[in-house]
């Protein structure tokens, strides 16, 4: 039972009944008092022209002085009027009609002192029941009565009564009628929520293609499906991007597996030299050394998407930085005939994780160098303007092409598939600065080609100090 109580249609209809149960409340309470009004203003005034009529009817010159029943008001015994003449002493001098109020309530009248301008009207209780009164002095020269009008309020309780129960019964009617419709209207409203959630269901892992095909009016649903449907999108991409990361992975720690593999059940088919297990024992820690590199470029990539590589942030002198890291790729540079060349940055410093601001630098020179022809060289140079650094990297090799410029950053990209991992990367490298270069505040880019030869020109766009860009 508190299920269905809770559930979103029933509570949109018990909030709209429960709107309607006022609003039909004060419409009903509106009218009835209205109706009452003029149930009441009616007999007011039907007393009032009784009482007028017997005023002037009266017999003052007879004695006593009495009401004129002959001609004077020849309808008033027929009505529901009554009337009583009070004397100033308290006696009653003359009755009309067939239920005049008692004398002792006419008596306690007088003692409220009524005037002419302000005759006394009210309801009241009387030994006949209710009884609407008017209470009027009626004042000569040798005479002071009280005359009391009355009509009994019999009937007019009894069609209030009435009314009352009608009111009650239609809007007993209307609420019914009313949280019925609105139960249903719900349904309708909330269908389009039913039939998101039952896709919602119904999409798992391996069909997140599908999307929410409802035709909705631009409105709250609207926004609602085209919002869900954007979040399949991302979910598909993201899938698809682990799913092709999870393969690149298991394709790049393969090869290695299978060299190390064959190196050694080559070596133990028989007994061989010294030097031949040396060689072997080489060529498997090279391979170890090239799947370790990977597992750490896997880890720091995987730490990112976690959000939990932070970089802890120091002040680093830019230029020794680049000196040292240039410094140590000239010797392995020049073994492949190639020259490194820094141009001198200006003095200065920033804020940056210096191990992570290496590695960058490390990725772009191992991919400059390894892409370079022999006799060319790699220029590396930096400088600062607007609170930013900008560092360039740039070779002379054949450049990349046009159709993984848009993806170059992407992991397990590769300018040249068919290239061996002995000369090639796994694709990592440049994934890598794009994701340090973030965590800096900044960007890495590779710039248009210049003409031939083009080459690859990096440009990485840091923040002198990312602490305040990050706030």
């Amino acid at each position: 039972m508190r299920a269905f109580l809770g559930r979103t249609r029933v509570r949109l209809t018990a909030t709209y009944s429960a709107l309607f149960i006022v609003l039909a409340a004060a419409v009903s309470t509106a009218f009835y008092v209205a109706y009452a009004r003029s149930q009441y203003s009616s007999t007011d005034t039907e007393v009032a022209e009784r009482v007028a009529a017997l005023v002037n009817g009266l017999e003052t010159d007879a004695i006593p002085i009495s009401f004129d029943h002959k001609d004077t008001i020849p309808d008033a015994t027929q009505g529901q009027v009554s009337a009583m003449l009070l004397a100033t002493d308290g006696t009653v001098r003359d009755t009309i009609g067939a239920k005049p109020v008692t004398p002792a309530l006419a008596r306690s009248l007088r003692r409220l002192h009524p005037t002419v301008a302000n005759p006394l009207i009210e309801t009241t209780s009387d030994a006949g029941g209710r009884v609407r009164i008017l209470a009027k002095p009626v004042d000569g020269p040798t005479y002071h009565f009280l005359v009391v009008g009355s009509h009994p309020m019999t009937q007019i309780q009894t069609a209030l009564d009435q009314a009352k129960l009608l009111l009650l019964v239609v809007v007993v009617c209307m609420v019914a009628i009313a949280s019925v419709l609105g139960y249903w209207l719900a349904g309708r409203a909330l269908r389009p929520v039913r039939m998101i959630a039952g896709a919602a269901r119904a999409i798992s892992e391996h069909d997140l293609h599908r999307r929410i095909a409802i035709d909705l009016p631009p409105d709250e649903l609207g926004e609602l499906a085209e919002t869900f449907n954007a979040m399949l999108a991302r979910l598909e991409a993201g899938f698809s991007t682990l799913q092709r990361f999870t393969a690149d992975a298991a394709h790049e720690l393969r090869a290695p597996l299978a060299m190390i593999r064959a190196e050694l059940e080559v070596s133990l088919e028989r007994v061989r030299s010294v030097t031949d297990y040396q060689a072997t024992h080489r060529l498997v820690l090279t391979e170890v050394e090239r799947m370790a590199r990977l597992a750490d470029q896997l880890l720091l990539l995987a730490r990112a998407d976690a959000g939990s590589l932070a970089p802890r942030f120091q002040r680093v002198d830019l230029s020794d930085l680049l000196e040292e890291t240039v410094d140590r790729w000239r010797l392995l540079a020049g073994s492949r005939g190639v020259r490194v060349a820094l141009e001198p940055p200006p003095p200065g410093a920033m804020w940056a994780d210096p191990e992570l601001l290496r590695r960058l630098v490390d990725n772009l020179l191992d991919n400059a160098v390894r892409h370079s022809p022999e006799g060319e060289a790699v220029t590396v140079q930096a400088a600062c303007a607007d609170g930013r650094w900008r560092l360039e990297v740039a070779d002379a090799g054949p450049g990349v092409p046009d159709a993984i410029r848009d993806r170059l950053f992407q992991r397990f990209t590769r300018a040249d598939p068919a290239r061996g991992r002995d000369t090639g990367g796994a694709g990592l490298g440049l994934a890598l600065c794009a994701v340090i270069a973030d965590l800096h505040g900044g960007s890495v880019v590779l710039a248009p080609p210049n003409g031939p030869p083009s080459g690859a020109h990096f440009v990485v766009d840091l923040a002198a100090d990312p602490r305040e860009a990050a706030v």
